[in-house]
């Protein structure tokens, strides 16, 4: 596809280079195409959020394609959710999709709101955290792992509510 291989050629003049992906996408002659090309790959992440299967734990869903996004994309993922000075590009998700995931969250875990909003906000920064680094080149994993990752903090997280509920 025209995004994949834009990011590709990114990528690689990022290697090459050693400049970081997101200043080349902003500073190319294309740029403006490259924007477009973002946005687009932006929406395309999003509908891969909003096409998660119905089953299994929400959150782990969203979290698992999130990572796994940066795992495969990092110099998009850099693009879209890492900018530093101007913050990022775009939020990992908007206050509705925030909300409706907590709701999602309290009726499959049975957590009352206010619990599951703590553990919706602790993955995201689990996540983001995670993500940031595989994207960074700080770590390596494979999807496989990712999904055990964050399968395993969600239930430790999850265990330790559970207690302080108690």
């Amino acid at each position: 596809s025209e995004v994949a291989d834009a990011v590709r050629s990114v990528e690689s003049r990022a290697k090459r280079t050693k400049v970081n992906g997101y200043t080349i996408l902003i500073l190319s002659d294309n740029s403006s195409r490259a924007r477009e090309n973002a946005v687009e790959a932006k929406d395309t992440f999003e509908a891969t959020i909003n096409s998660l299967p119905q089953e299994g734990d929400p959150v782990v869903n969203v979290c698992t394609a999130y990572v796994s996004f940066a795992a495969v994309q990092p110099c998009l993922f850099k693009y879209l959710f890492m900018r530093s000075k101007e913050g990022p590009a775009y939020a990992f998700m908007s206050p509705e999709q925030f909300a409706h995931l907590k709701e999602k969250e309290a009726a499959y875990t049975g957590l009352a709101e206010d619990k599951a909003e703590k553990a919706l906000t602790h993955m995201c920064v689990y996540t983001h955290g995670y993500a940031s680094m595989l994207a960074g080149g700080q770590m390596k994993s494979t999807l496989e792992h990712i999904a055990e990752y964050i399968c395993a903090a969600h239930k430790y997280l999850l265990v330790a509510l559970r207690r302080d509920e108690e």
